[in-house]
């Protein structure tokens, strides 16, 4: 996928091996104040992204692109991994958030997902010391009124230490599979070629 890098300071800078602050707090898309440790149960592997709810396109392309991956895959989010997705955009609010998880949930096909993937809000100073922690670089363009941003998956151990990452907008299932199988085992891969 090609992904727009025309600014300064946006883009991924891949932080294999680093750890994400399980101490954040996060709305979840029930309005419901979340420590982020508590998606964290030291063996489930999670898959993380980041969108803002209000994206003209390239959050919407990463969501539908994940989504018909996670159709594809016998492995369900809640069995076998659990996945955050947090919109980096302060000025959202879990109203948006529960309308993304239905809109996906729906998509999806498989209602015991529902409680394996949560769409989280927060504020801008936690949404950056997150989005610092795994190298997600965005900006908010005053001009064209929308940000520029990155789209990748992240993938975390248990523990919240982060082993991989897959760039652009459409998951291979063996990839993301293999993945999480990594990210079960702790083990940090090497950075995915970009295509």
């Amino acid at each position: 996928g090609q992904t727009l890098k025309p600014f300064e300071g946006v883009g991924m800078d891949e932080q294999l091996g680093g750890y994400v602050p399980l101490d954040l707090t996060f709305r979840d898309d029930t309005g419901q104040e979340m420590q982020i440790g508590s998606y964290f149960n030291g063996t489930k592997p999670v898959l993380l992204n980041f969108v803002y709810h209000n994206c003209p396109m390239l959050c919407s392309l990463v969501l539908d692109g994940l989504t018909k991956t996670l159709t594809q895959m016998e492995w369900t989010p809640g069995e076998q991994f659990d996945i955050i997705t947090v919109s980096f955009a302060p000025s959202e609010g879990p109203d948006l958030a529960a309308r993304a998880k239905e809109r996906y949930l729906t998509q999806l096909g498989k209602p015991a997902a529902a409680a394996g993937w949560h769409f989280l809000t927060g504020t801008e100073e936690n949404v950056q010391a997150l989005a610092r922690s795994v190298g997600f670089q965005f900006r908010w363009i005053e001009e064209q009124q929308e940000y520029a941003h990155p789209a990748a998956l992240m993938f975390l151990s248990g523990k919240g230490k982060i082993t991989r990452y897959i760039h652009g907008m459409e998951y291979v299932p063996r990839d993301v599979r293999a993945a999480i199988v990594e990210a079960s085992e702790g083990k940090v891969g090497t950075p995915m070629d970009q295509m």
